[in-house]
Formats: C-alpha cells, sequence, structure tokens
C-alpha cells in the first residue's frame, strides 16, 4: 500500500489517500494541491522543505476545538438546571456557577493557547483529554454488519368453513 497526502502551496496537509499495492501510481494533483508520496497516512502535518513536521494549530483551529468541547459539557450539565431535578437548590446553584465559567472560558487570559478548565461540584476536573490531536483525528472503523433477513410473518389460519 502507498499513502500520499494533497498538500496546499503552504505545506498543509488537506488530505489523505491510501492506494492498492506498491506498484500502485500516484493520484493526480487536484485543483490548488500537490500530491506528494508519504510514509504513512497522517494529517496534522506540514511539508517543509521535503520533510513533514507537525503542524502548529493555529488560534482558530484551537479556539474552535475548545468551544467545541466546552459545549458538549454545557450539554451534559444542562439536565443540572432543570425544574424537576433531584438536586438540591445549593447544587443546582453550584453546577449553575460551573456552567458560568464554562460560558467565560473563551474571555480568560491568553485563550486559547492556555485554558484553565474548571472542576465540577463534586470535583471532577473538566479538561478534555485532548484539544487538537497532533496526527489528526482518528480514522473511524465501522466493522461491517450481517445482514439479517427480516423474519417472514406467520401464516394465515385458513378460512372457516362454509358459511350456513
Amino acid at each position: 500500500m502507498r499513502h500520499f497526502a494533497y498538500c496546499r502551496a503552504d505545506g498543509v496537509i488537506q488530505q489523505t489517500v491510501s492506494v492498492g499495492d506498491d506498484t500502485a501510481v500516484a493520484p493526480p494533483d487536484i485543483a490548488g494541491l500537490t500530491c506528494v508520496e508519504i510514509d504513512r497516512p497522517a494529517t496534522g502535518y506540514v511539508l517543509q522543505a521535503g520533510v513533514f513536521v507537525p503542524s502548529t494549530p493555529s488560534d482558530a483551529d484551537l479556539a474552535a476545538a475548545a468551544r467545541a468541547a466546552r459545549d458538549r459539557l454545557l450539554d451534559v450539565t444542562d439536565r443540572t438546571q432543570v425544574a424537576d431535578t433531584a438536586l438540591t437548590a445549593q447544587q443546582v446553584i453550584a453546577w449553575r456557577q460551573l456552567r458560568t465559567a464554562l460560558r467565560n472560558l473563551p474571555q480568560q487570559p491568553g485563550f486559547p493557547r492556555s485554558i484553565t478548565w474548571p472542576t465540577t461540584p463534586d470535583g471532577a476536573d473538566t479538561t478534555p483529554p485532548a484539544l487538537v490531536a497532533p496526527l489528526g483525528p482518528a480514522p473511524v472503523v465501522i466493522p461491517p454488519q450481517p445482514v439479517v433477513a427480516p423474519t417472514p410473518p406467520a401464516p394465515l389460519p385458513p378460512p372457516p368453513g362454509p358459511l350456513p
């Protein structure tokens, strides 16, 4: 298998492609992107002087990743603010304060390169494991699902005898 990367003029990899076997021909360049062979499929790298080096995510990329992680945490904690919650009034206030701290993350000095993530009222750390992976997102492999034929309906009972 041969691996290729489509790179912009500034060297940033836009897409990777793996083709055939070792005798496969390189895919053609496409509009504005140059195709180069790489050792393994990867994103999150740039081509500098003929060598792929890890790219530094932009502030916009880091901010988008931080906001997405923050939004997931807000979604998860929505249930703490509903009227019929089993939490005490004091617990609801504590969770509301956490949600306010999450909403205020972008106002922190140093955002998005330096973020102090709040802890939950029960002491759990909310810091996401990784906002931007150095090699880009891991490929998602969906295993094939077996095809199951639908169960045929049960046969209808025979019609009753002749009517009187």
